[in-house]
């Protein structure tokens, strides 16, 4: 969650580069769009209870609370190419403002950081 706001901050500069953002949950809608509301995100949380997606992508932990989707970052071209593909850890991912620069810059790809949640982080996740 605290990826999917560090990403809200830049939502409009994405956009303006060409890049709308949009995060996939494994949630059902209820429970996305509440997600969504709560953290006051302006891009679409689209969603995939059945796993199907991340299944495909390789991005689905079945050994994890009955099954989880494991965090990523993916940028889609225009053409539909795949322009990034991260698989990310829980406590290791990409910055929001490196993977912008990268995607404005036409540059390398960004480096994964560490991250630890604080409390209002764990409250989020028990909460949702």
């Amino acid at each position: 969650m605290h990826q999917l706001v560090a990403f809200q901050r830049y939502a409009e500069a994405f956009a303006g580069a060409g890049y709308p953002l949009a995060a996939l949950s494994v949630d059902p809608p209820a429970r996305a769009a509440k997600l969504r509301q709560d953290l006051e995100l302006s891009f679409p949380l689209l969603c995939d209870p059945a796993r199907a997606t991340v299944q495909a992508w390789d991005l689905y932990n079945r050994r994890e609370r009955g099954g989880i989707a494991v965090p990523a970052t993916v940028i889609l071209a225009a053409d539909g190419y795949i322009e990034l593909f991260a698989r990310e850890a829980m406590a290791q991912r990409l910055r929001a403002s490196d993977v912008l620069a990268a995607v404005t810059s036409g540059g390398g790809s960004p480096v994964k950081h560490g991250f630890w949640p604080g409390m209002r982080d764990w409250w989020r996740a028990l909460v949702h």
